[in-house]
């Protein structure tokens, strides 16, 4: 028989955008996302980068000024607001937009004239226009926009997330990859997605998104999960409980999420083993796993290949059972909590307030952003100051564990 547990994510924040929308007036949607051209000739462009938990932020250059964008084959393109008031470009569509967490809102899209990475023009592309700073982790991040899907199409890109280094390249699949990478087409949608087939225990889920702006393992809709719950595909299911933001709009949410590991599954013809998946509003496959690979995607031949594979290990998986999060009142706190995990066996709770994490302390000298932006776990262990419900405050030290059986 299949153990139920209460799990939470490792003690890090996950963040997706995950941007849909529902077209409104003067140009249906398809149109916006294929607005934009490149000019010809030879390119071969090499980006190094800094990653900030998992995700890919690369200088932009429009109208003379520099700009951090984040790289995102999950969304379409944007631009801050900040840069809109300062530029006043053309409004072309209005759209209602729906983030992460299924929070709706309305919102403009505007033609930029030119947007420059590493010197190559991208002309009359479309963005939309959004507000980085209600989610309180890209308000840390600082990020002015968007590389989104609709403009990567006219290259092909690969994503070097193990050593920090992203290439556009007008050269096709064929003459980057190596004889020994997993080679497969891909489907897409009005945004020019990278869509998968994905199959565990005979199993098929369709239009899975390669999601650079997810980082985390994987997510399926709960009815799928569900189904392969129900089916015996998961040795243990776990269920997260506390709260989320990791929607565009910040607003923060209760709900219990369940999280199992598939033993072995595959995406059209790439095997994997022990790939962690959550409950969410929608199928994406995020960085957590791409970080394994040498990922080249060829949006003109609708090709992916996936090289240098990294295995992934059981351990990998471990967790300290908590998950952190800022309050409305700027105070760092347990978003949610495993019950029988290493927190709550330490007398833990979600919505304890946090005051020092290893070196942090987020009394007097750290804050969030110092968190979001420069905290990185070392070792199996970890020391954290807390104070419980009463006001009385804990010194513990957590030591990760791993609660998936083979």
């Amino acid at each position: 028989m299949k153990k139920i547990f209460n799990f939470s994510v490792r003690y890090i924040f996950y963040t997706s955008l995950l941007i849909t929308f529902i077209s409104g007036c003067k140009i249906q949607f398809s149109d916006v996302m294929q607005m934009g051209q490149v000019m010809p000739g030879e390119i071969d462009q090499t980006i190094e980068f800094t990653p900030v938990r998992g995700l890919i932020i690369i200088p932009v250059i429009i109208q003379g000024t520099e700009y951090r964008f984040l790289f995102d084959t999950g969304a379409p393109s944007a631009i801050s607001e900040s840069i809109q008031n300062k530029h006043g470009f053309k409004v072309i569509s209005t759209s209602d937009l729906t983030d992460a967490q299924g929070n709706k809102q309305s919102t403009k899209y505007v033609k930029i004239d030119t947007l420059g990475i590493q010197g190559i023009p991208f002309i009359n592309t479309s963005a939309f226009v959004g507000n980085f700073e209600n989610n309180p982790v890209l308000k840390c991040l600082k990020i002015d926009g968007i590389i989104g899907a609709n403009l990567m199409r006219y290259y092909t890109w690969q994503i070097d997330l193990k050593n920090n280094k992203l290439r556009f390249t007008n050269q096709s699949i064929n003459n980057i990859c190596n004889s020994t990478s997993v080679q497969s087409s891909f489907h897409t949608d009005d945004q020019y997605s990278v869509l998968l087939d994905f199959k565990a225990d005979e199993i098929v889920v369709k239009n899975i998104k390669i999601d650079y702006g997810f980082n985390s393992w994987f997510s399926l809709p709960g009815n799928i999960f569900d189904e392969m719950e129900n089916r015996d595909v998961f040795d243990n299911v776990f269920i997260k409980v506390g709260t989320t933001t990791s929607g565009l709009f910040g607003k923060a949410q209760s709900h219990d999420t369940k999280i199992g590991v598939f033993n072995t599954c595959s995406f059209n013809n790439l095997q994997l083993n022990y790939l962690e998946v959550q409950t969410g509003k929608s199928r994406l496959l995020g960085t957590k796993i791409l970080q394994k690979y040498l990922i080249t995607i060829d949006w003109i031949n609708r090709s992916i290949c996936f090289g240098d594979p990294e295995i992934i290990s059981l351990n990998e998986l471990a967790t300290y059972g908590f998950s952190i999060g800022l309050s409305e009142n700027n105070r760092i706190f347990f978003q949610s909590i495993v019950v029988d995990g290493p927190a709550q066996l330490a007398g833990i709770e979600p919505e304890m307030i946090i005051e020092k994490l290893n070196e942090f302390s987020f009394e007097d000298e750290n804050d969030f952003c110092d968190y979001v932006n420069e905290y990185k776990a070392v070792g199996d262990s970890i020391k954290i100051g807390y104070y419980d419900f009463g006001g009385v405050y804990h010194d513990t030290v957590l030591v990760k564990k791993v609660l998936f059986s083979k």
